[in-house]
């Protein structure tokens, strides 16, 4: 196993606002909380809700330095006393982050909730996967968790054109 550095390099912001306020630099590595898991970045992706979160324009709590992105695909490296779920080794994917006080995953290492994470399939490319996995789980909360859309339902979606959609389609 390789030994977790103090440090680790990392997109964030000292203040909200423009593209011109993203720093990219080196921050205290993050250390698991009791129910969380420490995940090296493999692969993410830039969406709009990072955009948003990012400038100011999405109203949630961001402790500064905050470091932005909300998707991951990584391995866990450490696991806290609480998480039951996951083992160092795993290939992970988790898609709420960088939000609601959350700190973002543009960086080498990122402390998540064991709840929030979710093992990756062997076999799935670690960047295929974060490029679909955001729009894709949005796409599901909206037509199963909250439209309750069952099989064989018909339903009508009215615009593709961004990754929500194409998931949804």
């Amino acid at each position: 196993m390789t030994a977790i550095p103090d440090t680790m390099k990392a997109a964030f912001v000292s203040q909200l606002g423009g593209p011109e306020q993203i720093e990219y630099g080196t921050l205290a590595t993050p250390q698991p909380g009791p129910n969380e898991a420490l995940v090296r970045l493999v692969a993410s992706e830039v969406n709009h809700v990072d955009l948003l979160v990012r400038s100011g324009g999405y109203h949630t709590e961001t402790p500064l330095p905050f470091i932005i992105g909300r998707d991951i695909v990584g391995d866990v490296v450490a696991v806290g006393p609480e998480v039951t779920g996951l083992r160092v080794g795993d290939r992970v994917w988790g898609n709420s982050q960088g939000h609601h006080g959350r700190q973002g995953t543009f960086a080498e290492y990122s402390a998540i909730t064991e709840e929030r994470l979710h093992r990756l399939p062997a076999g799935v490319d670690p960047v295929e996967a974060a490029a679909v996995l955001h729009g894709a789980g949005t796409a599901h909360l909206g037509l199963v968790r909250e439209a309750h859309l069952k099989s064989a339902e018909t339903i009508f979606i009215g615009g593709a054109g961004g990754a929500v959609g194409g998931a949804a389609l």
